[in-house]
């Protein structure tokens, strides 16, 4: 996960003034819609530390959330877990991880309407395969976002191997329907006096 970020200022002031113009404006799309900030930033905010990310997979997420793991082990893409059985693992890592799912009917549907209605439609014409077929190809995935499908999955595998005691799994339904309820979930599961 620290790849994905620069640094440090200094480092991405550097890389910005050196690199070509197809990198800084990705990199600026980055940060429009992922936030400003460096991994100095993360590092330095007053304990305890949050933040949010789309990111999944043991691979992108901090290393400290994992201390115990293999450096050879990938849950992010083979969905085994290589210290213990799934529901019995006892990671000895530091941190929390709260993950938000959204109902995948509803991704799908605000996906395909959110990123402008393609010419192929929903389910396809001349033009392509449409959103529909794009949404559950999981094997090519040709959707920039990547699969809904896989990041359930790799989700899931991290949440498995962190254990119950260390990660919380959210609906974004339950939210929008009961929010004081849910906040309150999470409110208890990281040990913060009662609302």
């Amino acid at each position: 996960y620290p790849d994905a970020l620069f640094p440090s200022r200094e480092v991405e002031k550097h890389e910005m003034a050196t690199k070509d113009e197809e990198f800084v404006k990705r990199m600026k799309m980055l940060k429009t819609n992922f936030g400003d900030f460096v991994f100095d930033d993360l590092l330095n905010q007053p304990s305890p530390r949050l933040f949010s990310s789309h990111l999944s997979g043991k691979n992108l997420l901090p290393k400290k959330l994992f201390d115990g793991w293999k450096d050879g082990d990938d849950c992010a893409i083979n969905g085994n877990v290589s210290n213990g059985d799934k529901a019995g693992t006892m990671n000895k890592g530091k941190g929390r991880l709260i993950v938000v799912v959204r109902n995948l009917k509803d991704t799908l549907v605000s996906l395909h309407h959110f990123r402008g209605v393609p010419k192929d439609g929903w389910f396809g014409n001349e033009h392509g395969p449409g959103s529909f077929a794009r949404a559950i190809d999981i094997e090519n995935c040709p959707n920039a976002f990547g699969s809904s499908f896989l990041w359930v999955k790799r989700s899931g595998v991290v949440v498995d191997a962190v254990g119950p005691e260390r990660a919380l799994v959210l609906l974004y339904e339950d939210l929008k329907l009961d929010f004081d309820t849910q906040l309150q979930r999470i409110n208890n599961f990281l040990g913060l006096p009662k609302l």
